[in-house]
């Protein structure tokens, strides 16, 4: 009887220790579970409000504006409206919409021949949401970039001239996350590696010393060679 009575005391004990371990393993499982999705299902507001910004428009060359510490000045003001400005370097048009001093709203700019070149936005001074470029000879997108408050989130892509994807490439809290991907102009994928929380698994590709000429590598010493990067 008293072996059967221990042996009962040490079945009991032993139900209490596995229910005990698997209640502590399904706390630990949540717990994780939780975190990781607070990390990555954060739901971002890019929304801007621009109705308070007039459409009075100054250019940058004005002598009466400044740029101190990052804010724009009209006649020693805050200013809010639109700026304008023109790069002498390559002629390049850009009208910004600025309140109280601090890019606001969207960013636009144009070739010297008109055409579209890029549109950006800003919240209180910060790259916030969509930033887009277009090739000019084709008014493809060269590159569309997603922004929150000056950090780069979510799908990153940038395009060939032909149109074709060059980059696509995922961020969290302006690091990569996820699927990264590039493809040479001929279509063939070179690049393709997943990043999870900072490890990288899979194909990765760079060519320090190399550059691709009529989709051959050509050594920095001028000499050739068909064998692609496969």
């Amino acid at each position: 009887m008293g072996f059967g009575y221990s042996k009962n005391i040490k079945m009991s004990f032993l139900k209490t220790v596995f229910v005990f371990l698997g209640f502590t393993a399904s706390i630990v499982s949540c717990k994780t579970d939780q975190s990781s999705m607070t990390h990555h299902d954060v739901e971002y507001d890019y929304s801007i409000d621009t109705t308070m910004i007039p459409a009075d428009t100054i250019v940058m060359t004005d002598v009466d504006v400044e740029l101190v510490n990052g804010k724009y000045y009209y006649k020693e003001k805050l200013f809010s409206g639109i700026l304008y400005k023109e790069m002498s370097r390559d002629g390049v048009r850009s009208y910004s919409s600025v309140y109280h001093g601090m890019l606001h709203g969207t960013y636009r700019s144009y070739y010297p021949s008109g055409r579209r070149y890029e549109v950006r936005q800003y919240k209180d001074n910060l790259a916030t949401g969509k930033h887009r470029a277009y090739w000019e000879e084709t008014g493809e997108l060269k590159f569309e970039y997603q922004y929150y408050e000056e950090k780069r989130e979510g799908m990153q892509r940038k395009w060939h001239p032909s149109g074709r994807p060059f980059i696509f490439s995922n961020y969290v809290n302006d690091k990569e996350q996820g699927l990264q991907q590039a493809w040479r102009e001929n279509g063939k994928l070179y690049s393709n590696y997943e990043v999870v929380d900072g490890q990288r698994y899979g194909l990765q590709k760079t060519v320090m010393c190399y550059e691709l000429i009529n989709e051959e590598v050509q050594q920095s010493n001028g000499s050739s060679s068909n064998g692609l990067l496969n």
